[in-house]
């Protein structure tokens, strides 16, 4: 029988295969740590030791239930509707004791992670209502995982009981569903309209560094993670390069815009940019590339090689 740790590994690693990057958090006598799941920090502080995250991200193609009805009757009532209604329906997904009084099913949709982070929010309230119609306040589901938000992780302890997550049921687990056609309607009707974006076609890379390169082409839109400490990177960059504040913050602005399709907002930029001294080096760019996992964006590197040999020229003294 696989350990906890075991199961946590194995559905971590399904879904970093699927989805990329997403965070981790491990809760210790109070103290949380949250941690990118495969990153340089994750395997510090995870790998040979009896350690696992026991929290992490509900996953963007994931829609997450939580039937946390205190009720027995009341909860084994409304798995029995949902399981019949999810397997008349062909539908996969996997059904999980919380460690708590509670259940969650996890279910996927192809379709949910290529939309934006508002309308993926809309399409999984519209699933829920979906699939759980009648069920969901004698459920008492929760729609918080509908957005940004922490679920338990497969294998993870509860933190009262100290009971595990456990697989109860499962129907062809890890496959992808497609989003039913009444839904597209109803989503349709309530979508945000996604803003027109072109390409900044002429971006000037001369003398730049490959990290910040990357960060500022077209390319890193598609890595979808770590945006905000690439503004911190970008930002401590165009400071080091002796840039006032209205500049660094048109420049960032126009990256904000051609390559995050306005992800940020104008408070965070203008923050970020006050908050930053210019100091960061190559090590701090190395940790940001190795959370994304796109370290090997250093390989060749003259301002690497430049440190290296500064740090032996050290040891030599």
């Amino acid at each position: 029988m696989a350990s906890d740790k075991e199961i946590n590994t194995k559905y971590l690693k399904k879904h970093y295969e699927r989805v990329g990057t997403f965070h981790t958090r491990y809760n210790l006598f109070g103290r949380h740590r949250w941690i990118p799941y495969n990153s340089k920090v994750y395997k510090e502080f995870y790998e040979g030791k009896r350690l696992f995250p026991g929290h992490r991200e509900v996953l963007r193609d994931e829609v997450v239930l939580d039937f946390d009805t205190p009720i027995r009757k009341d909860r084994d009532e409304c798995i029995y509707n949902l399981n019949e209604r999810l397997l008349t329906n062909n539908v996969a997904f996997s059904l999980w004791k919380t460690g708590g009084k509670g259940v969650h099913y996890h279910i996927l949709f192809e379709e949910l992670g290529e939309m934006s982070a508002g309308n993926r929010s809309l399409m999984k309230h519209l699933l829920i209502r979906h699939y759980c119609w009648g069920l969901i306040d004698k459920a008492r589901i929760d729609f918080q995982l509908c957005g940004k938000h922490l679920v338990r992780s497969e294998g993870g302890k509860h933190e009262k009981t100290v009971d595990s997550k456990t697989l109860l049921l499962a129907n062809k687990e890890f496959e992808l569903n497609k989003i039913p056609d009444k839904v597209w309607v109803k989503y349709e009707e309530h979508k945000v309209k996604e803003k027109e974006y072109v390409e900044n076609v002429n971006p000037d890379f001369e003398g730049l560094p490959p990290c910040i390169k990357f960060i500022l082409s077209n390319d890193f839109v598609s890595a979808k993670d770590g945006r905000k400490n690439a503004l911190f990177v970008l930002a401590n960059w165009y400071k080091s390069k002796g840039l006032a504040y209205k500049e660094i913050v048109t420049l960032i602005n126009d990256w904000n815009h051609y390559t995050l399709h306005d992800y940020l907002n104008d408070i965070q930029i203008n923050a970020t940019v006050k908050s930053c001294k210019g100091m960061m080096g190559c090590r701090g760019r190395m940790n940001f590339l190795s959370m994304i996992n796109k370290v090997s964006l250093c390989e060749g590197c003259e301002l690497v090689k430049k440190k290296e040999n500064e740090d032996e020229n050290e040891e030599r003294k």
